[in-house]
């Protein structure tokens, strides 16, 4: 296998940067195949040392690779990106001078902030800088076949005798559709833009395991994710010319998975009676409107074997509470939308009462950590943006995201194999709509650091 100059073998680099993109997924995925449920942080400290080592294998790879950089402090320099984790750091301390305090939920979001987002952003700079992304495409593809071989195991296969979903290694039902969500977009990537890879007779097979994946722990964020994938997909087949691209039979293989998998959905769907997993993922859309006067809440599901990030944190409890204290009712702006919000998990009022929030302060907002004082994390990135930093905020990331889709644009263009970057992009632009923080989203950081890892895009 080729070595770096003054540095390790392209394939661990490779797989690391593959393990640090979703750590968090890939925890878990590993958890299930050996057949063990992850009992949380307090009992067992397993994915903290998980967490732990491969943040420090990835701290040694990108110094060992830039040694005669880091000596005299030029690598911030050609790495500009590296500018950004110590803006968010340098926020983070101006937020406890400023509180005189240190506020538990921002204390544990740098944390994930450093564990999680940092090292993924310096591995997608590696990958980039080092022209790896053949070796990475290699150890993604290897991870696609064991997450299908481990969703089957863990509750797939239980489901065809009548067993419900519990959980995927220790996670709650929102991660594990959107840990096959991620994968199933994947799985087509394989299938669409390469001529050759691993397992190709096995595609078929992997695309409809993945498929029910998703649909039968009844998340709707990951159904939204797969959904936005075969829009994607058929997008692509017709219009872009991807039969130029890959043999025939993949394209036949492709269509099969669209046709096939729906047709064993819906039997698997018959064999329980309930068909649960899809009305679920589908029930904040309009549609149900006429139910919305006998609308019960929908039955919470058992979160108590979610992991760490996968709970509700302290911050979100908070709001929740306000909201509910209030009786918030829905912004007019949010009933514009169409969407039932009735059967969103309280998204309605949580969004109602950041969104007041944020007229209280339009322009500068709470502050990047600052904002946990008064809120948690309002489950929308747009609305997060704005609750921390107000127009002012916005008006960067809008400008530092245009520089991002150039990139990745041009990218793209010079190697059609990049094109991986954007399918694993998709899956950090549905979860930041409806869930999490863009702080602690290591796929996100993954993409920047990949799309700003070439400075010779900007001549080109």
């Amino acid at each position: 296998m080729e070595k770096i100059k003054n540095g390790y073998s392209s394939g661990f680099i490779a797989a690391i940067a593959a393990l640090c993109l979703l750590s968090y997924e890939l925890f878990f995925t590993f958890c299930a195949l050996i057949g063990y449920t992850y009992p949380g942080s307090n009992s067992s400290p397993i994915f903290k040392i998980y967490a732990g080592v491969l943040f420090l294998i990835a701290i040694m790879i990108f110094l060992k690779n830039n040694s005669k950089l880091s000596l005299n402090f030029c690598l911030i320099l050609q790495e500009r990106i590296l500018i950004l984790p110590f803006l968010i750091c340098g926020a983070y301390i101006f937020s406890v001078i400023d509180r005189g305090s240190i506020n538990k939920t921002a204390e544990l979001y740098i944390l994930y902030y450093l564990v999680f987002s940092l090292p993924a952003l310096i591995m997608g700079i590696l990958i980039g800088r080092l022209s790896l992304i053949d070796y990475f495409i290699k150890i993604i593809d290897l991870f696609v076949f064991i997450a299908s071989i481990a969703i089957f195991k863990s509750y797939i296969f239980g489901y065809l005798f009548g067993h419900r979903f519990s959980n995927f290694g220790g996670v709650d039902y929102q991660s594990a559709s959107y840990i096959s969500a991620i994968f199933f977009g994947l799985n087509l990537y394989f299938v669409l833009f390469l001529k050759e890879g691993r397992y190709k007779y096995f595609r078929i097979l992997m695309g409809t395991i993945l498929f029910l994946g998703v649909l039968i722990p009844e998340g709707r964020g990951g159904f939204l994710l797969m959904i936005l994938y075969i829009i994607f997909f058929v997008i692509s087949y017709i219009y872009l010319g991807v039969k130029k691209i890959n043999p025939k039979k993949n394209s036949y293989i492709f269509l099969a998975i669209i046709f096939i998998a729906p047709i064993l959905a819906v039997g698997f769907n018959k064999l329980d009676n309930s068909g649960r997993g899809l009305k679920r993922a589908l029930e904040y859309l309009e549609y149900n409107d006429h139910h919305k006067s006998e609308a019960k809440p929908t039955p919470p599901h058992n979160d108590s074997d979610a992991g760490d990030k996968g709970k509700l944190e302290e911050g979100d409890v908070k709001i929740l509470d306000a909201a509910n204290a209030i009786n918030a009712p829905i912004h007019p702006w949010l009933k514009m939308t169409g969407i039932n919000w009735s059967g969103t998990s309280n998204r309605g009022a949580l969004y109602s009462n950041t969104i007041r929030l944020i007229i209280e302060r339009p322009f500068f907002g709470y502050g990047l950590f600052g904002f946990w004082d008064i809120s948690g994390y309002p489950h929308n990135i747009e609305l997060e943006i704005f609750l921390q930093g107000g127009i002012f905020y916005f008006s960067l990331a809008v400008i530092f995201f245009f520089y991002f889709a150039k990139n990745l644009y041009k990218l793209i263009s010079l190697d059609s194999k990049n094109l991986i970057i954007l399918i694993i992009f998709m899956l950090p632009l549905v979860r930041l709509h409806v869930s999490g923080t863009y702080i602690s989203e290591a796929s996100l950081w993954f993409c920047i650091g990949l799309a700003f890892s070439r400075p010779d895009l900007g001549r080109s």
